[in-house]
């Protein structure tokens, strides 16, 4: 229908306008993390279609020695081990961005997630746009300096 056709527009426009989309080398490298083999695998491919390079796939909790400079973690439900972990990354890379996925966010988990450090928390499933938005927007979050308000990193660099 219409909405779908400006959605793709605007995806095109994307594109074209050096936003990495549907082609390689989109933008910075992407560390990937989550609770299941197939929501990880799943999650590094929507990625690298989107022209992303995966820089590293974690069953399970993200280690500490990422180097890439955003991780996408899929949490599926924010909980105290998570925000404690959370903690740890960022405290160990504090100029690397991370996204929290999950299933419900609800406001309280969410907010304690970006005190912790998180750079965005999402809900899953989750679209292109809103994706590749939110990972754009913490790419051009200056690495060499915190993020804005203490809110940040999510993985560290050696």
């Amino acid at each position: 229908g219409p909405a779908t056709a400006r959605r793709v527009e605007r995806l095109l426009e994307t594109r074209d306008a050096g936003g990495g989309l549907g082609r390689a080398g989109g933008g910075a490298a992407v560390a990937v993390a989550a609770g299941r083999g197939g929501d990880l695998e799943g999650l590094a491919g929507l990625l690298a279609l989107a022209g992303r390079r995966v820089a590293g796939r974690t069953t399970g909790r993200p280690p500490l020695d990422i180097e890439a400079p955003l991780l996408v973690w899929d949490v599926v439900a924010i909980g105290p081990d998570d925000l404690a972990w959370l903690r740890m990354l960022t405290a160990n890379g504090p100029h690397t961005r991370g996204v929290l996925l999950e299933s419900f966010p609800r406001g309280d988990a969410a907010e304690a997630a970006l005190r912790a450090g998180a750079g965005a928390v999402l809900g899953r499933p989750l679209g292109l746009e809103a994706r590749e938005g939110t990972l754009r927007r913490l790419e051009r979050t200056n690495p060499g300096t915190p993020p804005p308000n203490g809110v940040g990193a999510a993985a560290a660099r050696r």
